[in-house]
């Protein structure tokens, strides 16, 4: 049989952006759920579940930076590090009982991306976190991110409020489409998925 530990917490990311106008920011509660040690036939010791929707920062005139769901966990193991020498399930009990807000290490951010249209999923864009004004204009920076392990509630419907298609779009959310190249190398945005910016919900 095997058996496994199950550890779960609420996490909320945070994105401040810098804008000519002042600072705007959003933020989304996530629910994470590990189950930790290996079972039989199962080719991982560790797997995830994660239940909520990507942060959505709200820049004006139509325009979203969202930043994608993909990794979470790993946001949560690198924001939140274990002791050296503990075990992975002592670190994820440890990450479990925290009510803590930290920065979230450069090395743990999420993708960003924008829509040229909201209501067009194929005008999505990856946005360059060192680089907002290539896609929003001058004076647009990101000044920052942060997480939190919180008993705030899970965020749900924000996204689909600006994105009114995604749960109706499976797969891809820019098709590569039949006539591509051969050996061709799928463009980062033509990477993303529908559970990017939701799942669970």
């Amino acid at each position: 049989a095997g058996c496994r530990d199950t550890y779960e917490w609420n996490q909320e990311l945070s994105v401040t952006v810098a804008t000519p106008s002042g600072e705007v920011s959003g933020s989304a509660v996530v629910h994470e759920k590990v189950w930790d040690g290996q079972l039989p036939a199962s080719s991982s010791a560790v797997e995830y579940k994660i239940s909520g929707e990507a942060t959505m920062v709200d820049l004006g005139g139509g325009r979203y930076l969202f930043a994608l769901l993909g990794g979470s966990e790993e946001r949560a193991a690198r924001t939140f590090p274990g002791k050296s020498g503990g075990s992975a399930g002592d670190h994820w009990k440890m990450i479990a009982a925290l009510r803590e807000s930290r920065p979230l290490p450069r090395e743990a951010w999420p993708m960003l991306v924008t829509f040229g249209d909201v209501s067009d999923p194929k005008s999505v864009k990856e946005v360059n976190p060192k680089n907002l004004a290539a896609s929003f204009g001058p004076g647009y920076s990101l000044k920052g991110m942060t997480l939190e392990i919180t008993d705030e509630a899970v965020t749900t419907g924000e996204v689909e409020k600006v994105l009114g298609w995604i749960k109706n779009l499976q797969g891809r959310i820019k098709p590569i489409g039949a006539t591509k190249p051969k050996n061709y190398t799928p463009t980062a945005e033509e990477n993303i998925y529908s559970d990017a910016f939701i799942q669970g919900n």
